[in-house]
């Protein structure tokens, strides 16, 4: 009887295998199909679609001869943007005359891109006390895996090395309020060394 049972258990484990395997092999099959399956062509609107395939086309080449102008353009604002601030003249935005349009207006934000950690010696080096004026350190920690029995290990006590096995710890140093001003006091060869990087100004056009 016992070998009956053994040879009854064995066959159904047998039996849920090829189950399981047929049931994986129709399962790719069909995700074969889907991604051989053609998306449908609709007919009749021929007119209508070249008409916007084509203004996309001059939209985009008209973009990119606007973005390549812009660069010229922002080139210039930024010195005149610079020259403004250095003379104790600051200003986060400048309106731009025109002679047959109301022109343009170009707007400068306080946000500049975060610089590695790694800079903060060097930075500190060269700037002294006043690092501490233009910077400060972000701080981001995530978790890399929250499950149930991580969120519990949160709820306790943790040393370092529990510490370090469930966060991810990533250092920036960010520039403080103030730094679209305060930019043109750091010399400028510690700016390009170091990456500080201001945000795009925004270009508007004057109505």
């Amino acid at each position: 009887m016992a070998r009956t049972k053994k040879s009854s258990a064995t066959a159904n484990s047998a039996a849920n295998d090829n189950s399981v395997a047929d049931f994986l092999k129709s399962a790719a099959q069909n995700t074969t199909e889907k991604k051989a399956s053609k998306t449908p062509v609709v007919t009749g609107s021929e007119a209508m679609s070249d008409k916007l395939a084509t203004l996309y086309r001059e939209y985009k080449t008209a973009e990119g001869v606007y973005q390549a102008e812009e660069e010229i353009f922002l080139k210039a604002a930024r010195a005149e943007y610079q020259q403004r601030s250095e003379r104790g003249e600051h200003t986060k935005s400048m309106n731009y005359a025109g002679s047959t349009t109301g022109g343009v207006q170009v707007v400068f934000t306080d946000r500049f891109c975060a610089l590695d950690a790694n800079q903060e010696v060097g930075l500190r080096q060269e700037l002294g006390a006043n690092f501490d004026r233009f910077f400060e350190q972000r701080r981001e920690i995530s978790i890399k895996t929250p499950s149930d029995s991580t969120i519990q290990l949160l709820l306790e006590k943790l040393g370092p090395e529990q510490f370090r096995q469930i966060f991810d710890v990533k250092l920036t140093l960010v520039a403080k309020s103030d730094m679209d001003r305060n930019q043109f006091q750091i010399p400028e060869e510690v700016r390009t060394l170091s990456g500080i990087k201001q945000f795009k100004p925004a270009v508007k056009v004057i109505k």
